[in-house]
């Protein structure tokens, strides 16, 4: 999902892909080495390719007309223990050629996420530590701002009957400007009218040296599971509606990072997941930004469409 709307991208060069494809082939490597199973008990192993695209348009008052971007990322999962993914995302937009001389730019994304599983009868649940990493990069960066690397780590923590889920985030953005991000944020989410609904609240406060005072904004989501099985109909559907504004925003979730020198004034989206044959599942997401420059200018909006296919081998 790309910095401006659903999911931002990080500058990648080639050799920049070359560490990612190599990260991938000697984790994957590695895992198989040390577990003394690996071959003998090959179910305990599994592999997720996902790959997605997000297509977007803005309003006629900014420079950029049209959004396009494209990501893969590989996650390799030991049981329910330990999960490492690799990901890789490239974004282009394309400005108005009447008045910018380079009318398409591009950013490319390389992330990283190492998570481990806890189990514990005394919380009655399981803690999910994880570390976050990403880069960004490229012509599309924001000259303010320059390339920029983040850094995070959240504990997800969800009760043995899955109806209480709790995470607490922290994250630190270094631009290449020399500008540094802090943000913490914090999510509860419940089960409620039985087990079909899902309620869930992230609290933002992001602050900077470049801020005069510290964002703070909710992010609301309601999923609904359906009960009752068609071929056509999707697995899940969901609704989510940012209050507040916001800006240098990392989202833990999807690993987004909106690394324009912009205020957020609104993110509303709305999606649904399809199951295929259980292991191949398809998403899809239509979302609505706001964007308000800092430099004065004009505000503007973004519509995105949004196709995710995940596999699992």
């Amino acid at each position: 999902m790309g910095h401006i709307l659903v999911r931002n991208s990080q500058r990648a060069t080639y050799s920049d892909f070359i560490i990612y494809v190599t990260g991938v082939v000697t984790i994957s490597l590695a895992c198989l080495i040390t577990s003394n199973h690996a071959y003998a008990e090959s179910s305990q192993w599994t592999t997720t390719m996902s790959v997605d695209s997000l297509m977007g348009s803005y309003s006629d008052k900014t420079l950029k007309q049209d959004l396009m971007a494209f990501g893969i990322t590989t996650s390799i999962q030991y049981l329910d223990s330990h999960r490492f993914s690799f990901g890789y995302n490239s974004t282009s937009i394309q400005y108005d050629p009447d008045i910018v001389a380079e009318s398409n730019l591009s950013q490319s994304t390389l992330q990283f996420d190492a998570t481990t599983a806890i189990y514990s009868d005394l919380l009655n649940g399981k803690l999910s530590p994880s570390f976050q990493y990403q880069r960004i990069g490229g012509d599309l960066s924001d000259p303010l701002l320059g390339d920029m690397s983040t850094f995070g780590v959240i504990v997800r923590y969800i009760n043995f009957r899955q109806t209480l889920y709790l995470d607490a985030h922290f994250s630190n953005s270094s631009y290449d400007t020399d500008i540094s991000v802090t943000q913490q944020d914090i999510a509860i989410g419940r089960r409620f009218f039985g087990p079909s609904h899902w309620i869930q609240l992230r609290l933002y406060s992001i602050g900077s040296s470049s801020l005069s005072e510290a964002n703070n904004s909710v992010d609301f989501l309601y999923k609904y599971w359906l009960t009752t099985y068609s071929l056509m109909a999707p697995h899940s559907v969901h609704i989510a509606v940012l209050l507040g504004d916001r800006q240098f925003a990392v989202d833990p979730d999807s690993q987004s990072v909106w690394n324009l020198n912009e205020k957020h004034t609104q993110y509303i989206r709305t999606g649904a997941d399809w199951l295929i044959m259980g292991k191949l599942t398809f998403t899809t997401l239509f979302s609505l930004s706001s964007y308000e420059p800092t430099d004065g200018t004009d505000s503007y909006n973004n519509i995105g469409l949004y196709f995710k296919l995940d596999k699992t081998f």
